[in-house]
């Protein structure tokens, strides 16, 4: 892999303004795409301040619960994507798209950003190629350890391609491709250093089905909790159910008379990784890096309808470091069996949360300065 100067060597030196960066995000739909995006965001406004952010996105809920409290300015665009659907609604998406690049075309030219990040999504399309169009530097961040389609054409353009994951650098040009992985909040990392009893009684497990909630997931989880009941074992259960089921489930655990914590969506994720000693989790790869990071052993799940089967990789990739195992929705039966395997073997928790020393640099290298650094590098006096 080529080094800093090698992507840097011909980018003009630049003094920052004064009055701090402008900086076009394109983050959308779901939290795995929006929080990194987020992460850097912060990043950038901590070093440079009265650094401007405006985030390109969809409105979704997702979106709402993580940035709307944060002030942003924001660009809604009404898109959908195009892959996986059928050529009947082909048509009206990349209507949806031209116009999506039409506001995008006008927000860069009042806002001139110094640089855009685009982390996926389909708005990542309209967003890159307006950034592009203006001259501005672009800069692409995958978090999978395979990109998705959106990715995949904007790396054409790109001027500099940061990936998550060692095994997505081969699907662009090495040129212009750093490894970084993913940013991970400071506060997050943080954990890692901090001692856990994992013969504390009651057991915490945590149930994430991602931003938006995952139905086979939830069920799955109510299923556990009778199964543990019936074992003897004393837990209790923190829950994101995302908004559809949340009432469900809420109602099944006070019937259990169980000990939970549940919630649609937690934006305290620091305290809720301290809290839990073991992780039932879909395999996106922002929150596959923030096991790894705070060390939170971890079943895997896989949603077996991601794009190109990108969470059974991400998995994978933690799974063979031992801080994790993985469960195919297809035999999600084994849940209980898995769970009951893991606690029942004494050291078993602690041995999967020391592998998690590891876990992040095997995927990865872990560095969001660096991230940091190597955007600052390509903004160009505009």
């Amino acid at each position: 892999m080529s080094d800093d100067n090698s992507i840097t060597k011909t980018v003009p030196k630049f003094s920052l303004p004064p009055e701090g960066l402008r900086v076009l995000m394109a983050a959308g739909a779901t939290g795995g795409h929006i929080m990194p995006a987020l992460t850097v965001a912060k990043l950038l406004e901590s070093t440079f301040p009265g650094t401007k952010i405006v985030f390109v996105g969809t409105g979704r809920p997702a979106e709402e619960t993580i940035l709307g409290p944060l002030n942003y300015r924001r660009l809604n665009l009404n898109m959908t994507g195009i892959k996986g659907q059928g050529l009947g609604a082909v048509p009206g998406a990349l209507w949806r798209a031209f116009k999506g690049l039409l506001a995008c075309i006008d927000l860069v030219r009042t806002f001139k950003p110094h640089l855009g990040l685009v982390t996926g999504g389909y708005v990542a399309g309209p967003a890159g190629l307006a950034v592009k169009l203006s001259g501005t530097p672009l800069i692409l961040h995958e978090q999978n350890s395979l990109p998705g389609l959106t990715n995949r054409l904007l790396g054409n353009i790109a001027d500099l391609i940061l990936v998550a994951f060692p095994e997505a650098k081969e699907k662009f040009s090495q040129k212009k491709t750093r490894l970084v992985g993913n940013p991970v909040r400071p506060e997050i990392i943080s954990l890692g250093d901090e001692n856990r009893d994992f013969t504390a009684e009651p057991l915490v497990i945590l149930i994430l089905g991602g931003s938006q909630g995952s139905k086979k997931l939830n069920q799955a989880a109510m299923a556990l909790a009778e199964f543990l009941l019936k074992c003897g074992i004393k837990f209790k259960l923190i829950h994101q159910t995302g908004t559809a089921m949340e009432e469900e489930v809420k109602a099944t655990y006070r019937r259990l008379e169980i000990e939970a914590q549940v919630g649609a969506f937690f934006p305290d994720m620091e305290n809720i990784y301290r809290s839990s000693h073991l992780a039932v989790t879909r395999a996106g790869a922002l929150t596959i890096f923030e096991l790894a990071a705070a060390r939170v052993p971890a079943i895997l799940v896989p949603l077996p309808t991601a794009a190109d089967d990108h969470q059974t990789l991400n998995a994978c990739a933690l799974a063979k470091t031992g801080a994790a195992e993985v469960v195919e929705e297809k035999h999600l039966e084994l849940l209980n069996e898995t769970v009951q395997s893991i606690i029942q073997v004494p050291g078993r928790l602690q041995a999967m949360h020391q592998a998690g020393v590891g876990a992040l640099k095997a995927m990865g290298e872990q560095d969001p300065d660096q991230i940091v650094r190597l955007l600052v590098s390509l903004v160009r006096s505009n």
